[in-house]
């Protein structure tokens, strides 16, 4: 599983850019953390081209202090080796401020063995707990 780790750091009142490289077939979770300090004046965008991704609402960003926000994703990706693009905005006029984003992805191959393992021990608790109540009896 593939994990990508990148902290931003945006001038005061600077906007800007920065693209990332990512490889896998799927993206599977995605970690923005605000470290303490920024009150909400560092907004965060995550772009695949023109197409904003995250957050999905459109004219909307995540912007916070000292949290993390996470969530599980499966969103396919376009290509084996993407480009993203991440948009910053400082509105402090005199700090900067840093974030952390996290980005997982995941291989077909790596979905199937978990796939098929979560079957096996569905399969194996069933008869595990059929076993115990004959044997109880």
């Amino acid at each position: 599983m593939p994990a990508y780790s990148y902290r931003i750091t945006t001038n005061p009142s600077e906007e800007k850019t920065t693209k990332v490289k990512i490889k896998g077939d799927y993206l599977t979770k995605v970690i923005i953390r605000f470290p303490p300090g920024p009150q909400a004046l560092l907004h965060v965008k995550i772009f695949y081209g023109d197409m904003q991704i995250f957050p999905e609402n459109q004219d909307t960003d995540f912007a916070d202090d000292d949290l993390a926000i996470e969530w599980e994703e499966f969103w396919k990706l376009p290509e084996s080796e993407t480009t993203l693009t991440i948009w910053t905005k400082n509105e402090d006029d005199t700090y900067e401020h840093t974030v952390h984003i996290y980005l997982f992805t995941k291989y077909k191959q790596e979905l199937l063995a978990e796939q098929i393992a979560s079957k096996l021990k569905t399969l194996f608790g069933g008869i595990s707990k059929t076993i115990s109540v004959i044997f109880r009896r």
